[in-house]
């Protein structure tokens, strides 16, 4: 692994011998009215015909000749950045731009980001603007609507990338991993939007930088604050009400950040909820709620280097209870995550970047029932506990090389502590207490390393970005290493069109073991171990791209090839089967593999604009322990999607929005007859693992939004529409109910389709204050 830097140096001593003929332009681009830095700004010398791209934290370098340069600068729904400079000696500046509302415009001959294979980039503002679930903005929902990815059931904010469960997405908030993505059994994604700046979604061609999950990268990062004035935002909807309260600590040079949303309809339920936990009340009551917090600091300091830190809080809370003259009940079930993350990054020369970063994740998840009973005065108390949680430890450190403008390399480590605690039930009956270990597992502790080193190099008309990764996974005194090679190709055939190739290899040291039952998120994260291998996965992709100023056209396909996944043993339940050890509930060895084809057409300017797109997906499971050693399709086995999503622009103050979204129902175990035993009991019948499947799901939502300035010079805005315009019953689940005949028994099972979301008309009001 030392021999990864040793290259790096002495390609960083190599450029510098050879790279002085011209001069650096270094810099940042940011948002003149906030001052927070923009990512993926196209920066554009007209005079030496050369680009860049801004990275995460808005920096840029460029390598021009010396003498009078046209500086321009390029960024979707901001004004064109031109300037001219006269460029002597290496030269450091700060682009800012403005807002416009004008037409998007391209520079000619720079590829914007979208170019990349693989990479998905969609302003925030435009995912908000998707009518969802009671109208409320969700950036996880949204990304359903791209090519594919893929939502679970009707609700769901679940994601199925190219056959892909959701356990296998790394998701990222300011680099630190979320592992738990939803509000709400699922209805709602935990990233409050008005916190968030960008999102990044790799479906292939994953970059060296990244790894630990096999089936996407959701890189998000949260908004910086504003260092150049106050400014408040409030949202109050159906669901939940939210709140961003953003501003300067020392004007130019820091800012801070608070961003709170909360299900306000908790409110209306604060007596009840008092009730329960006092245990006063007759019948039942029932409560829920959540909420999620973001906080932001940061300060650049006088040589331009910056210090980041973030903290981010998500957690659920159910609470239901019920009350007799003898017998007092009170459930309850907690879940929720925190991450932070410190970030310090800066130009150690006009060419090369560094950034060291350190973060923490923890998600938890926590079940307590309690059940007093009291006769004659005496009382006995049932209690059951159930606990699992995991927690991490990360620091990394990156260095990012820019020599010219058709090369850059970046070079990185980082080591993650795991400590998983897979669970602890704790019993108590008739007032005497039993603990016993969930799974038979204590705490397991596994440490993660990583190098990588990656290469973009852009040699007209071709341009190829190579990694290589080193990974290695140390648990139960055993150890796993693997290498991950990362290829991905662009043929520039003209201005326009492109041919693009790609290979990745990734490698996963943690499954997510999730229970049979319905409705409690009872997942657990446990690690690879001896006995269970990390997954690995290889895939090969191909595509070809029109991007022209007015719209862009993509087709890609894809084939993956998977193993070592887990699958459940007929009848296994990580939760009723406490006393066995996790492992022992699983079949291990699994071979997968999922191929698909996906095109998308996109108008990106206009009045109207928005995209159409359709998904071909097939993802296939093998074991001789299940269907006779035969492939079976696997849950995330969604055929056919297509979406339709259209943005009109009415009026200035006025604006329209509508989606359509189809998708083949996801396969199932369902009994396709039943038989009579010897002693005469019906029963259902399989053929085998998921041979049948849900019904499709379609669905129409419209919106519209309407903004304006009140008399004190605040901008509000309206927004009202219909989720599920022409009310169609969508699957949620299917039942199955035996019915009996008197004298006779259970003569036959019916099938029953449960759905839960009718036309449902929403609102939503949010104030801007300055």
């Amino acid at each position: 692994m030392k021999g990864v830097l040793v290259v790096f140096t002495l390609i960083i001593c190599h450029q510098l011998a050879t790279a002085q003929k011209n001069v650096k332009l270094s810099g940042r681009v940011i948002i003149a009215e906030s001052g927070e830095a923009v990512i993926g700004a196209v920066v554009y010398s007209s005079n030496a015909n050369q680009y860049t791209t801004t990275n995460q934290y808005g920096q840029f370098v460029l390598t021009l000749p010396t003498g009078i340069q046209e500086i321009r600068c390029n960024y979707p729904s901001y004004k064109n950045y031109i300037d001219t400079l006269h460029l002597r000696q290496d030269s450091t500046v700060t682009i800012r731009v403005e807002p416009s509302t004008l037409e998007e415009v391209i520079i000619k001959n720079a590829n914007p980001p979208s170019d990349y294979l693989g990479l998905v980039r969609i302003p925030i503002t435009t995912l908000k603007q998707i009518p969802m679930l009671l109208g409320e903005p969700d950036l996880f929902k949204s990304l359903a609507f791209i090519p594919g990815i893929m939502t679970g059931q009707e609700g769901s904010t679940g994601l199925y990338v190219r056959g892909s469960s959701p356990d296998q997405n790394l998701v990222l908030l300011d680099e630190a991993i979320v592992y738990n993505t939803s509000h709400a059994f699922g209805f709602v994604s935990v990233f409050n939007p008005d916190a968030v700046k960008n999102m990044d979604v790799y479906k292939g061609a994953f970059p060296a930088r990244y790894g630990g999950r096999i089936a996407s990268i959701i890189d998000l990062t949260m908004k910086e604050g504003n260092n150049q004035r106050s400014r408040k935002e409030f949202a109050i909807g159906m669901l939940n009400s939210r709140l961003l309260i953003e501003g300067p600590i020392q004007k130019n040079r820091s800012s801070y950040l608070i961003a709170a949303r909360t299900m306000h309809t908790s409110l209306l339920q604060l007596r009840q909820l008092g009730k329960i936990i006092l245990r006063k009340n007759y019948g039942n009551s029932f409560n829920f709620w959540f909420y999620d917090l973001n906080l932001k600091l940061n300060h650049t300091f006088e040589d331009n280097s910056q210090l980041l830190f973030s903290v981010y809080s998500n957690h659920d809370n159910l609470q239901s209870g019920s009350r007799s003259s003898e017998k007092k009940t009170q459930n309850s079930l907690d879940w929720g995550s925190i991450t932070s993350s410190l970030r310090y990054n800066r130009s150690l020369l006009p060419q090369l970047f560094w950034r060291v970063v350190g973060t923490f994740s923890h998600f938890n998840t926590q079940f307590l029932s309690t059940t007093v009973n009291t006769i004659e005065k005496e009382s006995s108390k049932d209690e059951s506990q159930l606990k699992n949680s995991i927690r991490d430890w990360t620091i990394k450190s990156i260095f990012d090389f820019t020599p010219s403008n058709t090369h850059k390399i970046s070079a990185g480590f980082e080591q993650t502590f795991h400590r998983y605690f897979p669970g602890q039930l704790k019993v108590i009956r008739n007032n005497t207490t039993l603990a016993t270990n969930l799974n038979g597992s204590l705490p397991i502790y596994t440490r993660e390393l990583a190098m990588y080193l990656e290469d973009e190099i852009n040699l007209k008309p071709f341009r190829a970005q190579l990694g290589i990764r080193r990974s290695q996974l140390s648990v139960e005194n055993h150890t796993y290493a693997n290498w991950e090679p990362r290829a991905s190709l662009t043929w520039r055939l003209s201005e326009h069109h492109s041919l693009q190739g790609g290979y990745c290899r990734m490698q996963q040291y943690m499954h997510q073991v999730t229970s049979n039952g319905v409705g409690l998120p009872n997942e657990i994260w446990v690690p690879a171990t001896a006995k269970v291998r990390p997954i690995r996965s290889d895939q090969f992709e191909l595509g070809w791209k029109v991007d022209q100023a007015s719209f862009h056209f993509s087709l890609e396909g894809y084939y993956k090839d998977i193993q070592d996944l887990l699958e459940y043993q007929y009848g296994s339940d990580v939760v009723t089967d406490y006393q066995k050890n996790w492992q022992d509930l699983v079949i291990t060895g699994v071979k997968g593999r999922a191929y698909g084809i996906e095109t998308m057409l996109q108008k990106k300017v206009g009045r109207l604009n928005g995209w159409l797109s359709y998904t071909y997906a097939v993802s296939q499971r093998q074991t001789p322990a299940i269907n006779n050693g035969d492939w079976f399709y696997a849950r995330y086995d969604r055929r056919h999607n297509a979406t339709i999503v259209a943005n009109y622009q009415l009026t200035p103050k006025w604006n329209l929005v509508a989606n359509w979204i189809y998708q083949t129902g996801h396969p199932i175990d369902l009994p396709l007859a039943s038989y009579i035993t010897i002693q005469g009991v019906p029963r259902p019948y399989y053929t085998g693992r998921n041979q049948t499947r849900m019904p499709h799901i379609h669905r129409l939502d419209v919106g519209a939004s309407y903004k304006n300035i009140t008399k004190k010079g605040r901008e509000y805005r309206w927004n009202v529409g219909l989720y599920n315009a022409y009310n169609r019953t969508n699957p949620f689940y299917l039942e199955v109910n035996p019915v009996f005949v008197q004298g006779v028994g259970i003569e036959k099972y019916e099938v029953f389709q449960r759905g839960f979301f009718p036309i449902l008309p929403y609102f939503s009001y949010q104030i801007f204050y300055f």
